[in-house]
């Protein structure tokens, strides 16, 4: 698939209730620390722990 096909695609996936702030669409993106039991494994995971109280969790960091 070409760069053009796939940004002709774009604007049909858009959801009707998007939002739009200073020109540019606004989607909501979960971005939290939660676990997902159910999602896939990757291989490339690592331990997240940003302090000594928290439990360690296995996930990307992603930002």
């Amino acid at each position: 698939m070409d760069m053009d096909e796939l940004l002709s695609l774009l604007p049909a996936c858009t959801p009707e209730g998007s939002e739009t702030m200073v020109g540019y669409k606004v989607y909501a993106v979960d971005a939290t620390a939660n676990e997902h039991e159910q999602a896939e494994t990757l291989p490339d995971r690592s331990v997240l722990k940003s302090s000594k109280k928290e439990p360690m969790r296995y996930g990307h960091k992603y930002s």
